[in-house]
């Protein structure tokens, strides 16, 4: 669903939205919030068979937001970091992290971004024309 649909965050994290579009609206629209992505995921999968159900609860600010500060690198950045010793908000090895950047040049990028048209509302559109041919 990643893919298709944008992920917009909830105007108010910590209430249900007031409404909720229908699942063949947020795949014209392509962008929706977690409960319409989870009702249009939930949709799919009843349509091709599997005994599906959309539950709602709750999680931590850091998941909702995809917040990864606090998570392990992967990659190796040539220097030791001793988390366990360090406060995770101050990191003293920043330094070193910024001297190795300034030495390495900056790679081309070697990817297209997809980019995607602005999306248009029909109804406005028709509102738009009916308005002009009044005139």
């Amino acid at each position: 669903m990643a893919d298709y649909i944008e992920y917009e965050e909830l105007v108010y994290p910590n209430t249900l939205p007031e409404t909720i579009p229908s699942p063949a609206n947020v795949l014209e629209w392509q962008a929706g919030d977690c409960f319409d992505m989870a009702i249009v995921l939930c949709s799919l999968l009843l349509g091709t068979g599997y005994n599906a159900y959309v539950v709602y609860g709750t999680a931590p600010k850091a998941i909702t937001t995809k917040d990864e500060s606090l998570m392990d690198c992967q990659f190796d950045l040539g220097f030791e970091d001793e988390l366990e010793d360090e406060d995770p908000h101050i990191d003293k090895d920043e330094e070193h992290l910024h001297i190795r950047k300034e030495k390495e040049p900056s790679p081309m990028p070697t990817f297209d971004v997809e980019t995607r048209q602005p999306r248009k509302s029909n109804f406005d559109n028709m509102k738009n024309a009916a308005a002009a041919q009044a005139q």
